[in-house]
């Protein structure tokens, strides 16, 4: 009877180190260096900040094909443009100095997404909504404009601070639709 309990003493006690060897040895792996690594944390695919500048310039290009595509209103054209070249010069700074601060990804969606998003939606429009809907687009298209000239100043001045201010304004005014 004591035999078995010690037995079964040492099976548990043997079970239980292979499973905190198992444990232990499950979590690391050795990269192509003979690195350690943990297999259970993410990977991220991280690319350059010329990458990322590209992809951001690439959407802008987006931009201006299609508002020289669309019969758009010399006012919309203009603002686009003034938006464009200051998110031009915003963003690959920002990418380079703060690749990931807030307002470094919401100028990527700006340049990638929302400008895009937000002048299709006006020109799917009925000519009826269209005009109705305009005062609304030159409203959204002058405070990107302005904000955007705003972001250029900061980034060049490097002004941390109001980054983050801005990044939230963003967010919440340019994801959104554009009858809401």
């Amino acid at each position: 009877m004591v035999s078995t309990i010690f037995a079964s003493c040492i099976g548990g006690l043997i079970a239980i180190a292979i499973a905190v060897w198992y444990h232990k040895k499950k979590g690391k792996s050795v990269d192509g260096q003979g690195n350690l690594i943990k297999e259970d944390m993410p990977v991220k695919s991280v690319k350059s900040g010329e990458e990322l500048s590209k992809e951001a310039l690439t959407g802008l290009l987006h931009v201006n094909v299609f508002v020289r595509t669309n019969a758009v209103p010399v006012e919309v054209l203009n603002l686009v443009e003034k938006t464009i070249d200051n998110l031009k010069a915003a963003t690959p700074q920002m990418i380079e100095r703060h690749p990931d601060h807030d307002l470094t990804y919401e100028l990527k969606e700006i340049c990638n997404k929302h400008l895009l998003s937000q002048l299709k939606e006006f020109f799917d429009m009925s000519a009826k909504n269209r005009d109705k809907y305009m005062p609304n687009l030159m409203e959204r298209l002058n405070e990107i404009a302005d904000l955007i000239e705003r972001v250029k100043d900061i980034v060049e001045t490097d002004e941390v601070t109001e980054m983050k201010v801005i990044a939230g304004f963003l967010e919440t005014k340019y994801s959104r639709p554009m009858g809401t």
